[in-house]
């Protein structure tokens, strides 16, 4: 059996929460080892989108963070590119939204600023702000899939379930959220925490947020704390979990805390 968690892996895997802010506040997302890992999943997911279709949009899927450093690299890489960032933690969705990425098209112009928005969903509401993205020219708002990137204030559990749990939401409303939210055709899910069922679940349903084809995906979670014994079998449970997920590339390293973390590349169908 895996050993008991220590009380800094504990508060740390609480970190994104709204009673410790320390997660996102730390060094360590400024750390060598953390720019290593992001300049790595770039270049696999550059090098997946590119085999398809060198001129073609990548819309990303991440969780920003409140620097939105991974989303910086990929937009001076690859500007056609539109971002849709996930952010559970309202403090740090405050401060997140405020460094939202310009899309390397709009830099310097005039009147592209920050917008917070809320639409109606249902019975409930969908929060979010956006930043002018990708337009075809001044005044010109472009496709409404990749004019803007965007950052929702939601669990990803939520985000994942949003068209297949019954909120009382409209035809209209479903097509809305879907058009400015899901159809993505890459993601970096940089979880914190462990293989656990929850998490299990959400991932059963990630395959509808994206666009047909085969696309690039990476996981990053915990290497430990869990039911299972090994990165082998981590695998497998993945390649379980996500039927129509084929790895191609995996390693460890020492993240947060010094606790070692599991990353995972591959092609989502």
């Amino acid at each position: 059996m895996n050993a008991s968690p220590s009380f800094v892996e504990t508060v740390d895997a609480i970190g994104r929460s709204d009673f410790r802010g320390t997660y996102h506040g730390s060094d360590y997302g400024r750390s060598h080892v953390k720019q290593a890992e992001r300049e790595r999943v770039l270049d696999y997911v550059l090098s997946v989108a590119r085999q398809q279709d060198d001129a073609a949009f990548i819309k990303l899927l991440s969780f920003p963070g409140l620097d939105w450093t991974f989303e910086q690299m990929l937009l001076l890489e690859h500007p056609r590119a539109q971002i849709v960032g996930l952010e559970r933690s309202f403090s740090a969705y405050a401060r997140s939204r405020r460094v939202m990425p310009l899309g390397p098209r709009d830099r310097g112009e005039e009147g592209r600023h920050l917008q917070d928005r809320s639409i109606a969903y249902g019975t409930g509401s969908v929060t979010y702000s956006r930043i002018a993205a990708n337009r075809p020219g001044r005044g010109k708002c472009g496709k409404r899939p990749t004019r803007s990137n965007r950052l929702l204030l939601m669990e990803f559990a939520t985000y994942v379930t949003m068209l297949t749990t019954d909120y009382g939401a409209t035809l209209s409303q479903k097509r809305e959220f879907h058009e400015k939210f899901w159809g993505r055709n890459a993601a970096w899910l940089d979880f914190t925490g462990t293989l656990c069922s929850s998490l299990e679940e959400s991932l059963r349903q990630l395959p509808l947020c994206f666009d047909h084809g085969e696309h690039p995906l990476v996981l990053t979670l915990r290497n430990g704390r869990d039911l299972f014994q090994g990165v082998d079998a981590r695998l497998r449970r993945i390649s379980t979990v996500l039927p129509g997920f084929t790895i191609d590339d995996h390693w460890t390293y020492l993240g947060k805390a010094g606790s070692s973390m599991l990353t995972i590349c591959g092609r989502l169908q």
